[in-house]
């Protein structure tokens, strides 16, 4: 066979080789455009519900100022000049209250859109948001997950690195657990971040529980000088709460410290003058007797010697106990604020709804133009007076909150309505008055229709102002919940005296 035949063989099979080459590409990037497009869909079709997610809590959150909205264009309606609108004729008594609800409507939904940030977990509570976001990114790299990896490597990478045999059920269990509870609130706090919890607040209650739940199986697996670093943090947040049992619970971690490492003791020095704890730090040195002889360091072991490892174990399951009890403690109250809050909302739309009925009827009763001016006016000037009382006490609340979970808003947002109210039955009691000394007072239709006296006006402003001792009342127990959850934390002073 010549040399010619021969390079003409190379290169048909080079060129069969190429031709191969090409159609294997051609195959991987028909598949990768398929796979590329499916990717496509399913996004186009999460970004879809996450939208709706969103639009569905924002809904819920501006549901709130529905009633009120529909009160004042119900009001401004029947005020207002005659105007003709399809439907129904100006001089139809339910004018002002269908057109009202309509325009309430209407102004909701597109409300909605507006507010749709404030149904995100980055939008609701922005300060809780960040303090989350650092949290999740100290458990990644406590846990030292890295991005596309699987969990069965991953799980195999965390337990050479912390020496976990695979006998050790307890340590692989705590491992997963902690695992697990990273992935849901990774999960949490960057894919399923637009729903109604946010807009509620309850999913940040709900993220907290995943993070405390993960430090807690971390005890388990991490190396003695995280688990110390950890216990300097919760006894220090134990001290300052106001648990019930916090000597207790601080005595358990100190022993469990002694057990895990005797030279970490240094660190707590503080708590040496305690009487509660001063027997914790002295070094106690086994009795000898005068003629018993020295044991030899190749002597057998007593039976009844504790084993290392297994007081080791003891003594993080304390710490792990300690740490959950602090936990709960917290998680309760932010629950507690966040029950607040939300009924304070749900009080706001009953009373905003039950307000808006209450105009409704008396519109549809025909009374006329001047008593309903008159009314807004008392209204208005109950309204203005306890907002301001409000402003003015939360403007001298020197400790302020920083994290109350949407509660000043709350507030702000139910004086108005309370006062207001307050003030029309003010000046209905201011009315009735001089019947009760025998005198004679104006008739129950002219009390409005009457001509406005100075008097009411007095009687509504002070009438506006009771409903501050309600809500004074709500502020200091919002601020106690808000200060005992900063002092457990670790960030206040201490415990109020």
């Amino acid at each position: 066979m010549s040399v010619e035949d021969i390079a003409k063989i190379r290169a048909g099979a080079s060129m069969s080789q190429l031709e191969a080459i090409t159609e294997d590409q051609e195959a991987m990037s028909a598949s990768q455009q398929r796979s590329s497009g499916l990717f496509s869909v399913v996004t186009h079709k999460h970004t879809w519900s996450v939208a709706f997610k969103a639009y569905g809590g924002s809904l819920v959150v501006t549901g709130v100022a529905f009633p009120i909205v529909a009160s004042i264009a119900t009001i401004c309606f029947y005020l207002a000049p005659e105007f003709a609108f399809p439907l129904l004729a100006a001089s139809s008594k339910w004018y002002a209250p269908v057109y009202g609800f309509l325009t309430a409507c209407i102004t909701w939904l597109l409300l909605a859109v507006f507010s749709i940030r404030f149904a995100t977990v980055s939008g609701a509570y922005i300060h809780v948001y960040e303090s989350l976001k650092s949290r999740h990114s100290e458990l990644k790299a406590r846990l030292g997950i890295v991005e596309d990896t699987c969990i069965e490597q991953y799980l195999l990478g965390m337990r050479q690195k912390l020496e976990i045999v695979k006998d050790d059920d307890s340590r692989n269990e705590a491992l997963s657990k902690a695992h697990n509870a990273y992935t849901d609130l990774h999960q949490n706090l960057f894919h399923n971040h637009s729903a109604i919890e946010w807009a509620s607040r309850t999913g940040y209650v709900q993220a907290w529980r995943m993070i405390h739940r993960a430090q807690e199986a971390l005890v388990e697996v991490e190396p003695i000088q995280e688990v110390i670093a950890d216990v300097v943090r919760d006894i220090r947040s134990i001290q300052n709460s106001a648990m019930t049992d916090s000597k207790s619970l601080t005595r358990k971690m100190l022993q469990a410290v002694k057990d895990l490492c005797p030279e970490a003791m240094v660190y707590f020095e503080e708590l040496r003058t305690d009487k509660n704890y001063t027997d914790l730090f002295e070094e106690k040195v086994p009795a000898q007797l005068p003629h018993e002889p020295l044991q030899s360091s190749t002597s057998s072991a007593d039976p009844t010697q504790k084993n290392p490892g297994q007081s080791d174990q003891i003594a993080r399951k304390v710490v792990q106990q300690v740490m959950h009890s602090l936990h709960i403690y917290q998680d309760s109250l932010r629950g507690g604020l966040v029950r607040w809050r939300n009924t304070l909302y749900i009080a706001i739309a009953l009373t905003g709804f039950v307000t808006y009925l209450l105009l409704c009827f008396v519109i549809l009763w025909n009374t006329t133009q001047f008593a309903i001016g008159t009314a807004t006016a008392y209204y208005m000037i109950g309204a203005i007076t306890g907002l301001f009382v409000r402003f003015y006490n939360e403007a001298n609340n020197k400790d302020a909150p920083a994290e109350d979970y949407g509660l000043l808003v709350a507030r702000l947002i139910a004086i108005p309505l309370l006062s207001g109210l307050a003030a029309i039955g003010g000046v209905l009691i201011a009315a009735t008055l001089p019947s009760l000394s025998g005198q004679k007072g104006p008739e129950f239709g002219m009390i409005f229709n009457g001509p406005v006296t100075l008097e009411y006006f007095f009687a509504a402003a002070i009438f506006g102002y009771a409903p501050n001792l309600i809500i004074g009342n709500l502020q200091q127990r919002a601020h106690k919940y808000s200060t005992d959850l900063r002092n457990s934390q670790g960030e206040g002073s201490g415990k109020e005296e």
